[in-house]
């Protein structure tokens, strides 16, 4: 927890208890199966709760879809709404890929911001996994 999110046992407190979700995430369509795996980790804390969520696609970049994900993630902020969703993605793909994936949805017109949605990604590239993270916890 204090590699991925460092400033947030200082702001919410020590970790009270760590517990596995085995929550599948709903369907949108049939055709969703790109899913290999779906990890919802729940860490509590003294003063909030994180819902770190480890999704992995093993196979074709192209294939991912970053709005499927917000889906997924909106999901998820339904089922726990007092608790912070973190939608972290791991590719095992392990070619080197000339184009990125779509990291961040964003909506907007002049300062007004509709929609921003941005995940966690982790590439696993040539067997040495590369963390790429951006910190949301300010």
């Amino acid at each position: 927890m204090e590699f991925f999110f460092p400033k947030a046992i200082e702001q919410w407190g020590k970790i009270k208890n760590i517990s596995f979700i085995r929550q599948e995430p709903k369907k949108h369509h049939l055709s969703d199966a790109n899913l290999v795996l779906d990890m919802p980790i729940l860490f509590e804390f003294a003063n909030h709760s994180l819902l770190l969520w480890l999704v992995e696609f093993q196979e074709d970049k192209k294939r991912f879809s970053i709005h499927k994900l917000l889906r997924y993630t909106v999901d998820l902020m339904e089922l726990y709404p007092d608790t912070t969703v973190v939608p972290t993605v791991l590719f095992t793909d392990h070619k080197k890929w000339r184009t990125d994936v779509p990291r961040k949805l964003e909506s907007k017109l002049a300062d007004k911001i509709f929609l921003h949605f941005e995940m966690f990604f982790v590439s696993c590239q040539n067997s040495r996994p590369k963390i790429v993270i951006q910190s949301i916890i300010r």
